[in-house]
């Protein structure tokens, strides 16, 4: 989803149910190109998928219209979870799952037939 900053107020895109107008193409081709270029995250040797990462971009220098550029790349971004209708927390929660099905070697299907329940702690635990 995006999300406008300003010091003043958080504007969203027509495209995503805003009522802003912005070069979302543009935007988000560019965007698209640099996370094509980031280096991939491996733990233990494994390659696993990104968590959730946000490409802080920008598209007007002083007030003028200009090719988009890159502010930052945050892998621990601001949500602006009360700025947009999506349920990112959700997705985030599926995202982690499939993340640590893939790092320890389980599907999901093979997840979903563990018990529930954590055995008792013994008392000498």
């Amino acid at each position: 989803y995006s999300v406008c900053a300003t010091n003043r107020s958080y504007m969203r895109p027509k495209e995503e149910g805003g009522k802003h107008q912005f070069p979302l193409e543009r935007l988000k081709d560019s965007d698209a190109k640099i996370l094509d270029n980031l280096p991939e995250i491996k733990v233990g040797g494994k390659v696993l998928p990104r968590l959730l990462t946000r490409c802080d971009m920008g598209f007007k220098i002083d007030g003028e219209e200009v090719d988009p550029y890159v502010n930052e790349v945050e892998f621990v971004p601001s949500l602006y979870i009360d700025e947009h209708p999506f349920l990112i927390d959700q997705t985030l929660g599926k995202q982690m799952v499939d993340i640590t099905c893939q790092f320890v070697g389980v599907s999901k299907e093979q997840l979903k037939k563990q018990p529930r329940d954590l055995p008792a702690k013994s008392k000498s635990e």
